[in-house]
């Protein structure tokens, strides 16, 4: 399960839940779900334009973490960054970035989404998938991401009994 970390709206945007095609104003949204061969997959989004410069923040749960797999889709002129960060501790230590794109990666709307693997050096406890777009003036740049596997164990609850 992921959750959606939107609590500081001063410098926080939210990923946002869809499924292809994208309802987008300059073609810059993914056409296909990251199947590439349909319209029925549910993904999340960040679209620049109304939280330029902000991040987003999408948190797996706290797990025995492996690894993680997912499709993205970034293209448009204001695609800004794109992270895999690993927590590998119970506390509040920093996460270590596994992953990272920079900028438009497809030429088209309708390229196909991109895989990508990222195994961790050791296990990690959460994992987070961040982004961020630029202007707000124009939506000129989307990232997706969709189909994310995540690897490992979630540890059972234990109430003492």
């Amino acid at each position: 399960m992921w959750t959606n970390d939107y609590t500081d709206v001063a410098v926080n945007m939210p990923w946002t839940q869809t499924t292809a095609p994208m309802a987008n104003t300059l073609n810059t949204g993914a056409l296909q779900d990251p199947t590439n061969v349909g319209t029925d997959q549910a993904f999340v989004y960040l679209r620049s334009g109304f939280y330029a410069n902000k991040l987003a923040y999408l948190d797996s749960e706290v797990g025995e973490w492996t690894g993680v797999q997912f499709y993205y889709h970034m293209f448009g002129a204001d695609c800004k960054d794109l992270h895999i960060l690993a927590q590998y501790s119970h506390d509040s230590a920093p996460v270590q970035l596994e992953f990272t794109k920079t900028g438009q990666q497809q030429n088209a709307a309708a390229r196909k989404w991109l895989k990508r693997s990222v195994v961790f050096s050791q296990t990690a406890v959460k994992v987070r998938i961040a982004g961020s777009v630029g202007s707000l003036l124009e939506p000129y740049g989307e990232i997706a991401v969709g189909r994310i596997t995540i690897s490992g164990i979630i540890p059972s609850c234990s109430d003492g009994a």
